[in-house]
């Protein structure tokens, strides 16, 4: 008798086993998908940092800003900003925008300048950096990539791009920015 009980509850508890694991299995295909990523880490185990780099030309001192949003519902504010202060120079310049560490963005916007002298900026190139793995995107891909504001007008050669006012609500505005398009917003997410 004590053989077919030890039996009896060995077949009891693989019944168990098996229903729970099929109850987790659908609890799992049940939950959304989240479109984040996974923290990177470096070679001594501190996070990753994300930065951009732009190759551009500001031909006089300016002041470049740097938005980011990390998730859908949020807009872009100075809580998420970075700014630089640009010397002006009639050769291309390296910019570096760093985010914090523990932040990595979902979307972009690039604000190219206070200056209303500026004229025109042309950018060579943008490139993506997220610990070891990097994304490149070429000046002439920027209308891929961006989505340019009433205050900016790209050029026929794609990579100079031509800041000027523009009226909103019946009043003029100096703010020229380009924002992340929905490709910038995939290659954040898969490309890096």
């Amino acid at each position: 008798m004590p053989v077919i009980y030890r039996i009896i509850s060995l077949f009891l508890l693989m019944i168990i086993g098996v229903s729970c694991k099929e109850k987790q299995e659908k609890s799992d295909m049940s939950q959304p998908i989240e479109q984040e990523r996974a923290p990177q880490e470096t070679q001594a185990n501190q996070p990753a940092q994300f930065s951009l780099t732009l190759k551009a030309m500001l031909k006089t001192d300016d002041q470049l800003q740097l938005f980011y949003i990390q998730e859908q519902s949020e807009g872009y504010g100075i809580n998420q900003m970075i700014t630089k202060d640009i010397v002006g120079s009639h050769d291309y310049q390296s910019i570096t925008f760093e985010l914090p560490k523990e932040d990595y963005p979902l979307n972009l916007r690039l604000d190219l300048g206070v200056n209303k002298n500026q004229g025109s900026i042309s950018i060579e190139e943008c490139i993506l950096k997220y610990g070891n793995s990097s994304y490149e995107i070429k000046g002439e891909q920027f209308k891929e990539y961006f989505i340019l504001n009433a205050g900016v007008q790209l050029a026929t050669d794609a990579k100079t791009f031509y800041l000027k006012s523009f009226m909103e609500q019946g009043t003029e505005k100096y703010d020229p920015f380009m924002q992340g398009s929905p490709k910038l917003n995939e290659a954040l997410l898969k490309s890096l």
